[in-house]
């Protein structure tokens, strides 16, 4: 997009670090409980969205709450446009089915480490 718009590259390296000889640009943070990957240097805007941590727990909640999980094979769940898996994840918490998409391959494989490392008991699918 920056090159649609005529503007340079951003530069890639941090903008501050602790260790300037081995820069820290990537790290695991728990949200709700699970473990997220978070890379610096990928992804689109921060790599994380924060600010969807209320709405994530309240997926899976809406889900539990709505029976989703006590339905015949224990309920499914599609996450469109699901970029690192936030919503997915959550609602792999209640749901025995989980599909996540998204257009972006890099994006998920970030989901795909992300259900890896949370090891969900539901049957999941990433697919672009």
């Amino acid at each position: 997009m920056r090159e649609l718009e005529g503007l340079a590259a951003p530069n890639p390296a941090p903008l501050f670090v602790a260790d300037a000889a081995a820069p820290a640009v990537s790290t695991e943070f728990r949200l709700n409980g699970l473990v997220f990957e978070y890379d610096a240097n990928s992804g689109q805007k921060t790599g994380a969205f924060l600010d969807q941590r209320a709405n994530y727990a309240a997926a899976a909640e809406w889900a539990r709450r709505l029976g989703v999980a006590s339905r015949a094979g224990g309920g499914r769940a599609l996450d469109v446009c699901c970029y690192q898996g936030g919503f997915a994840l959550h609602l792999a918490q209640v749901c025995a089915q989980v599909t996540g998409i998204d257009a972006s391959r890099a994006s998920l494989e970030v989901a795909e480490k992300n259900f890896e490392a949370n090891a969900p008991a539901s049957q999941h699918r990433l697919n672009g």
